[in-house]
């Protein structure tokens, strides 16, 4: 069977991984909303 035992690398991986997706998403969602805000008549 698999062993499901993160290492210290794996998780750091992941984490930063993580961490970069979630730091573009919420990037993209504040412009993506401030974009809607200011082009009323775009």
């Amino acid at each position: 069977m698999l062993s499901f035992i993160f290492t210290y690398q794996d998780i750091l991986y992941l984490a930063t991984k993580l961490g970069a997706l979630g730091v573009v998403v919420l990037a993209y969602w504040l412009i993506s909303r401030h974009d809607h805000k200011a082009t009323h008549h775009g």
